[in-house]
């Protein structure tokens, strides 16, 4: 958590850096120097979360066959820690977190390569972490189709007022 925390704090100062840059981004060396090294922060933060959620899993599983094996013999305790790696690695590559911060990796290095405005992607972890937030965006993507046409009457309010008016 306190990972996350710190990456999120260094990207809203690498977005307020930008928005109150008083140069254009792509001028001021002193302030790609400071964005680059902020940047480089988030990256390294990013990779150290990857790394612990990997580890994270592995260790729950770790300790959840050493509990089921128990009494076993010492060559089949082996042979089951062994099975729960290879069961381990297909389960972390593919869930939804380890995408997540894979991409959030790409805008990093993105934001690092080619321009700091990619680093306004990882705002978007704040509401994440936030169940208030979540219940805001809950609240909206829910009834959708409500929403949706609330918009087509909306356009035609509009377009018949252009009409009209």
């Amino acid at each position: 958590v306190g990972l996350r925390i710190g990456m999120n704090l260094l990207a809203v100062l690498i977005n307020i850096l930008v928005v109150f840059s008083s140069t254009s981004v792509d001028d001021d060396a002193d302030f790609d120097a400071g964005i680059w090294f902020l940047g480089s922060l988030i990256l390294l933060l990013l990779l150290l979360l990857q790394v612990s959620y990997y580890f994270k899993d592995y260790k729950i599983h770790l300790l959840a066959t050493r509990k089921r094996a128990g009494a076993r013999a010492k060559a089949d305790t082996n042979d089951n820690v062994a099975q729960t790696v290879a069961d381990l690695e297909k389960k972390s590559i593919n869930t939804v977190r380890a995408y997540y911060y894979l991409i959030h990796i790409v805008f990093a290095i993105l934001g690092l390569a080619h321009s700091p405005y990619w680093f306004s992607f990882h705002l978007v972890d704040i509401v994440a972490q936030s169940p208030i937030l979540l219940n805001v965006l809950r609240s909206v993507t829910k009834p959708r189709f409500s929403i949706l046409l609330t918009m087509a009457l909306i356009a035609l309010v509009v377009y018949y007022y252009a009409i009209f008016g």
